[in-house]
């Protein structure tokens, strides 16, 4: 009788646990198949490669590789850059003009990329950014000073300026934020990771 009892019981259970998964799993086929791959990319291609790549791999050691994550998880990193939950400026500036759709076209894209392969200890690409920006900087030192201390009349100085607002100020540039047309053609050529 026990054993019936206890058979009975666990029955429910999992007839209980089996009704309330089965409307979340159709609300997640019905998203999926509204999202686009094609459109995913596209996106990819104009906003997100700079930083993740359109294979989903990140273009430096800080950035994470997108290519394979859980789409869930994608949808809910960048709904936490809306909403400001998360603090990284450019991708929590590029979510907050992510309409619904785009949000998971982009997502079902890099879910459904094949994984990023480990590298190996003695294959790993360094990045340095202080050598970088060192590599980028000639081109700033003709009107901002070798050593970043202008000495033309309104010409800002660069050196020692906050780094995030140094990335805002190039943002608002790139943007044309900013009218100082010279600035717009100097940094155009400028990716996401040299910012």
């Amino acid at each position: 009788m026990k054993r019936f009892m206890l058979g009975l019981v666990f029955s429910v259970a999992l007839i209980g646990c089996t009704n309330k998964e089965e409307p979340t799993a159709k609300i997640a086929t019905e998203k999926q198949a509204t999202a686009d791959v094609r459109v995913g990319k596209a996106f990819a291609e104009r906003e997100c490669k700079g930083c993740h790549g359109l294979d989903g791999r990140g273009a430096a050691p800080a950035i994470p590789h997108l290519a394979a994550q859980r789409e869930r998880y994608l949808l809910a990193a960048i709904n936490e850059y809306k909403e400001g939950k998360r603090a990284h400026a450019a991708p929590r500036q590029m979510a907050e003009s992510m309409s619904e759709a785009d949000v998971h076209h982009v997502a079902a894209y890099y879910a459904g990329l094949p994984p990023i392969a480990a590298a190996s200890g003695k294959n790993a690409r360094l990045f340095s950014p202080y050598e970088n920006g060192k590599a980028l900087a000639p081109a700033c030192a003709k009107c901002h000073g070798e050593d970043g201390n202008s000495k033309i009349p309104g010409t800002p100085g660069l050196a020692g300026q906050q780094p995030r607002y140094f990335v805002v100020a190039i943002q608002e540039y790139l943007n044309r934020d900013r009218k100082k047309t010279q600035m717009h053609s100097m940094l155009a050529g400028l990716s996401r990771l040299d910012m």
